[in-house]
């Protein structure tokens, strides 16, 4: 989709407003804002997303009629970069472990022992 048609469907559907583009460094690139007026929500959208998708998905998202999905989920393995959509179920879990610093096996939590003095 063209970065004109975006901003022209922004503006013609009610339940949205905004339609600004930023170009602040940011590390995804430049990006739109995009709220919902209703709910209140705020959407930053990049231009490679609106790019990539048409004004069918891209409402569906900003209007919470479906979930929001990132292209890539990407994690350091072993010194290289893994795409997590290749990984199988227990490596995904090994993966939210280890994102939430949880490193026990199973049961509960380790007591530290504290080092006599």
């Amino acid at each position: 989709m063209e970065l004109v048609a975006f901003f022209d469907a922004i503006n013609g559907d009610e339940q949205l407003s905004g339609g600004e583009i930023y170009s602040d460094g940011h590390p995804d690139g430049d990006y739109v804002t995009v709220a919902h007026t209703a709910k209140g929500a705020k959407w930053r959208v990049t231009t490679t997303a609106i790019h990539d998708y048409d004004w069918c998905d891209l409402r569906a998202v900003l209007v919470g009629e479906r979930e929001a999905m990132k292209l890539h989920h990407v994690t350091r393995v072993c010194g290289y970069m893994a795409h997590i959509e290749n990984f199988n179920p227990s490596k995904v879990g090994e993966v939210h472990d280890r994102r939430n610093g949880d490193y026990r096996i199973g049961g509960e939590p380790q007591q530290r022992e504290e080092a006599a003095a």
